[in-house]
């Protein structure tokens, strides 16, 4: 009969370390599922923003095309470049690591310089210049645009490393 409490008490210990194992693996399990999806938000993210990038530049390329109508594709690329200034915007709030904040702030810095070239090829085309606003557009604006993509690429690489990390953290433990 004596030794009937111990058994109590030790039965009583193992079952809740027991229930603490599976709450450890449930929120665990958790934890990686909100990980996961959170990987497949950031590289659709990613995708969507490089597709962004070469709307863009197709629209850009569009305007100054002889022929063309400007008014259309002067509005697209205009819409395209908010777009990519918001989507840095909303990335800033979901950032992951400080890799992924330097990757933003050069990110931010070539879409303003992007800004500043289409205005720049903008102002050429409303004073019928229409060839420097092309060399324009296909020069600087080119160079900002594959620096963009560039960009884009690192930054999803340092996305993909700091939810690697996480990952690994969450497995170890």
């Amino acid at each position: 009969m004596q030794a009937r409490g111990p058994r109590l008490i030790l039965f009583a210990v193992l079952l809740m370390a027991g229930l603490a194992a599976c709450l450890l693996t449930w929120d665990g399990r958790a934890r990686l599922a909100s990980l996961r999806a959170a990987e497949l938000d950031d590289a659709a993210r990613m995708e969507l923003l490089r597709f962004t990038v070469a709307g863009i530049g197709a629209a850009q390329q569009a305007y100054v095309a002889p022929g063309q109508p400007d008014g259309p594709w002067l509005e697209r690329a205009s819409s395209s470049i908010q777009t990519l200034s918001d989507a840095v915007a909303l990335a800033r709030q979901t950032t992951r690591s400080t890799a992924t904040t330097t990757a933003l702030q050069d990110l931010s810095d070539l879409v303003a310089t992007l800004v500043a070239v289409d205005g720049r090829a903008r102002q050429h085309l409303q004073l019928s210049l229409d060839l420097l606003a092309a060399d324009l557009i296909f020069s600087e604006g080119r160079d900002a645009l594959d620096a963009l993509d560039s960009c884009l690429r690192r930054l999803r690489v340092a996305q993909q490393t700091a939810i690697d990390d996480e990952r690994a953290a969450l497995v170890g433990r």
